[in-house]
């Protein structure tokens, strides 16, 4: 019982420690002047123009080749709000300058500083990503950032990859190279919007599998999902945020299974709802720190604002219009997201790479799963893969919560299904591991 007093007391003293660092990160940022964030703007304002607000990569007219420059757009235009003397105001609300016209026409206005703009408020989300991103508008312009993030977004890939390969073999390493091909790599590396979750699950499964002697001493490794789900709430602007639950819980259990940690069911299975708990409290909690700590800074409607909101997007209506009368079920949006992740094409080489393993699942069925049933280790064996199955479900408990958000941005939420991927991936490779 002390122990736990003891974990309860370190995470409110993380929360606390990252409520504080989260506002004067934003507040700090909100010094940096903003007239070369303009110049750079003003650079890459023919990209929006030729682009448009929801572009399809490589002219290929799939959900899954969609880019949210839309979001990207607002983005930009929180970046471009000038520095005055109201930072902390500024931090806490996210202003944005706003006139008459499309998202495109109205950076563009701001940026050329037209006169009489109105000021929005964007105060429901923290907007965590402006502490990255209004450095890099600092000193350079929209199209390197997208070479940046391309860069980046490869040597965390390839990172993560020799990580699996070398901890749990190169099945699991397949098995995350088939999860990123299912985000659209392309898509992913031109859009802020889109990335912001990937470095998050990549960031945390890399600490997971680098650190893991670590993290597992005194099962420390609470502490990194608590922070995993407070960094998603801080930077991301509810994107398909479940995976960076979804992709450390299967690599986790994954882990688990490699050292050969035996315990009953009914134990791992607590261990891993504690573990989905503790991020969601994370996330939760984060997002009612901003929210609260908002309205008592500016006397904001901000709770009001973002209770609405949600309520909305977690509502049965398939639309954006708060008044549609359009009704969705949970089987339209479960159907609409798997249409946009199977019109991806580089599901063609996932599918393939699954429906092979499972042929050489079959054809070695005597040799390898025939003989973890009958061996020693059968109930670990097959506790394991029932777990792998049911974490691989996660996205769907997402889709039955915000139904509204899943259905109207489903050709960003469908990315949400890569739990699913990685999570079938790794339960195919742990049923032909041919050693516990």
């Amino acid at each position: 019982m002390n122990r736990l007093y003891k974990t309860a007391f370190n995470m409110l003293l993380v929360f606390l420690l990252s409520l504080a660092i989260g506002i004067i990160a934003l507040f700090s940022i909100y010094q940096i002047p903003t007239e070369s964030i303009k110049h750079h703007i003003q650079q890459s304002q023919s990209i929006y123009e030729e682009e448009g607000l929801y572009p399809h990569v490589l002219a290929i007219n799939k959900k899954s080749f969609e880019l949210d420059n839309f979001t990207d757009v607002i983005m930009l235009r929180n970046a471009v709000y000038p520095k005055d003397n109201n930072s902390m105001w500024n931090a806490m609300l996210i202003p944005k300058y706003s006139y008459e016209g499309n998202q495109i026409d109205i950076l563009i206005k701001a940026i050329n500083d037209t006169p009489n703009p109105t000021i929005e408020m964007y105060a429901r989300y923290w907007h965590g990503y402006l502490v990255f991103l209004k450095p890099l508008l600092y000193i350079t312009n929209v199209q390197n950032i997208r070479v940046i993030n391309s860069f980046m977004q490869i040597i965390l890939t390839i990172f993560t990859i020799i990580l699996l390969w070398k901890r749990l073999g190169k099945g699991y390493a397949i098995s995350y190279l088939c999860m990123y091909g299912a985000l659209n790599p392309i898509a992913l590396s031109m859009s802020f919007q889109y990335s912001t979750m990937y470095y998050i699950m990549s960031i945390s499964s890399i600490m997971l599998l680098y650190g893991w002697s670590y993290w597992r001493e005194g099962d420390k490794y609470i502490y990194l999902f608590f922070l995993s789900g407070i960094a998603t709430a801080y930077f991301d602007l509810l994107t398909y945020p479940m995976v960076s639950l979804g992709i450390p819980l299967i690599i986790f259990t994954c882990l688990q299974y490699h050292d050969g940690i035996v315990c009953s069911i009914k134990k791992m299975g607590i261990l891993l709802i504690s573990l989905i708990v503790i991020w969601g409290i994370g996330y939760s909690a984060m997002y009612i720190g901003k929210w609260i700590t908002a309205e008592l800074i500016t006397g904001y409607d901000v709770i009001d604002n973002a209770q609405k909101q949600l309520g909305h997007r977690m509502s049965h209506v398939g639309s954006d219009n708060l008044s549609s009368a359009k009704q969705i079920t949970l089987i339209s949006t479960i159907f609409i997201n798997l249409r946009a992740l199977l019109g991806n094409y580089f599901m063609i080489p996932v599918l393939i790479t699954f429906i092979v393993s499972i042929g050489i699942g079959v054809w070695n069925y005597t040799s390898t799963i025939k003989q973890h049933l009958y061996s020693e280790h059968r109930s670990s064996y097959i506790k394991y893969l029932l777990l792998l199955g049911l974490i691989s479900l996660l996205p769907f408990m997402w889709y039955i919560a915000f139904q509204n958000h899943s259905y109207v941005h489903n050709f960003f939420t469908y990315r949400e299904l890569v739990i699913f991927v990685f999570g079938i991936g790794c339960l195919i490779t742990t049923a032909l591991k041919r050693n516990y």
